[in-house]
């Protein structure tokens, strides 16, 4: 998305209006679909067709593998008139996969929901910041149409390495540790509170 304008300027030559106009496209896409995926999921988990696990596979894996084919597609056949209907079609499958990845933290670790969420965030702006360094380095003639192609078929292919890993490791259960953890802190607080209570009842019956 950090290349986009540009890349719509110099090599589709899409005047600034246009190409503004589309740049905010996707993210327009993207706003609707999390909201429907995530009211679908929802749904299809009230009704017990599937487990939670599978549908946050589901979801994430079905995100990427999209991103990544229409990815591939825009640069396969990159024009004026496609490349934008694949990025948007792309990011709007993007929602898809992120109304399963915000909500993962919670189904893991609930307590720790915004700690695990926290560290996700800041590996999610990693290709952010590099990307454009990348860019950079790989299209030296901002109008060349094929080394254009280049960046979409490296985005493509980090969308299926995430989609594979997904479906791999993505899981919905709640993990040991954050149960572990959470009940040694309950019990610590308990321990204070009834501490607390010994102390008071020494206190209204100091005979005892």
């Amino acid at each position: 998305m950090t290349f986009l304008p540009q890349m719509m300027k110099s090599a589709l030559h899409f005047d600034l209006t246009k190409s503004g106009l589309i740049t905010a496209l996707p993210w327009i896409a993207m706003t609707f679909s999390i909201q429907v995926a995530g009211h679908v999921t929802d749904w299809i988990l009230k009704k017990g067709y599937m487990s939670l696990t599978s549908v946050r596979k589901l979801t994430i894996s079905i995100g990427f593998i999209s991103q990544a084919t229409f990815l591939f597609s825009a640069a396969m056949w990159i024009s004026p008139g496609t490349t934008p209907i694949f990025i948007v079609l792309g990011a709007t499958f993007g929602g898809v996969a992120l109304s399963g990845i915000v909500v993962n933290p919670l189904d893991i670790a609930p307590k720790y929901a915004s700690v695990i969420y926290g560290i996700n965030n800041t590996f999610g702006t990693i290709p952010g910041i590099i990307s454009p360094i990348i860019t950079g380095y790989i299209v030296n003639d901002l109008t060349s149409v094929d080394q254009w192609k280049i960046i979409f078929y490296i985005s493509s292919g980090i969308y299926l390495f995430g989609a594979i890993t997904s479906i791999v490791f993505i899981t919905g259960v709640k993990q040991p540790w954050a149960e572990t953890f959470a009940s040694g802190r309950n019990d610590t607080e308990l321990t204070l509170i009834n501490g607390k209570k010994e102390d008071e009842k020494e206190t209204l019956n100091p005979t005892k």
